[in-house]
């Protein structure tokens, strides 16, 4: 009950369950440093209102941004294609999920989650025909254009489409490079060996770049 969480009282002065009169003693959230009062007479685990909140906030601005590209149905926590685990937002139509992590709900420190609970959740949806995408909280708050730009393309609403054949292929500067991905890529910037650029009409369009380990 207690794991993401700090007690922040005399357990001398805890009353018990049983006690006549119900008081709220204060913890301290792990994730986010905020205080909670409970009063432990439930049984339920606890929950941080405010984690809670930005959690709730994140997966609900994804939900109307994704409605907002689509007519297709989309089911909201569904636990039919992976029964018992959830999918945040799944499309049966068009064979495709989204899942909206959070930094700490889904860590394997304060969520809980192993290290392969993500693959292994891709990994079924695939089973089931089903294209499964990531999309975490922190990348959402900070590179929310380059995330709505991958839902886009993956519900094939793209605004812009550019023909291979009017493209030719270029290195491009290290300093184009470098703003290309600062722009574009969800990973930033790199130091690769080996840069090849996608030109249309001069402009870059699309990159590879090749690092060694």
């Amino acid at each position: 009950r207690f794991v993401n969480f700090i007690p922040k009282f005399e357990f001398d002065n805890y009353d018990g369950v049983n006690s006549t009169s119900i008081h709220k003693y204060p913890f301290l959230c792990k994730r986010c440093n905020g205080i909670e009062l409970y009063d432990l007479s439930d049984g339920k685990d606890l929950r941080c209102s405010t984690c809670d909140k930005l959690y709730s906030t994140f997966q609900t601005d994804i939900l109307n941004f994704v409605k907002s590209l689509t007519t297709h149905p989309i089911i909201s926590n569904d636990r039919s294609l992976l029964y018992p685990k959830e999918l945040d937002i799944y499309i049966p139509d068009l064979k495709i999920a989204i899942e909206c992590d959070s930094l700490a709900f889904h860590s394997d420190v304060f969520g809980g989650k192993n290290k392969i609970y993500h693959l292994n959740k891709t990994k079924n949806c695939i089973v089931k025909e089903t294209k499964l995408i990531h999309v975490w909280d922190n990348e959402w708050r900070s590179k929310q254009e380059i995330v709505k730009s991958i839902l886009r393309n993956l519900l094939n609403v793209s605004t812009t489409k550019i023909y291979a054949r009017k493209c030719v292929i270029k290195e491009p500067s290290s300093k184009e490079s470098s703003d290309f991905l600062k722009e574009n890529h969800m990973q930033g910037t790199d130091h690769p060996s080996i840069r090849l650029g996608l030109y249309h009409n001069e402009e870059l369009v699309s990159l590879m770049t090749f690092c060694k380990p």
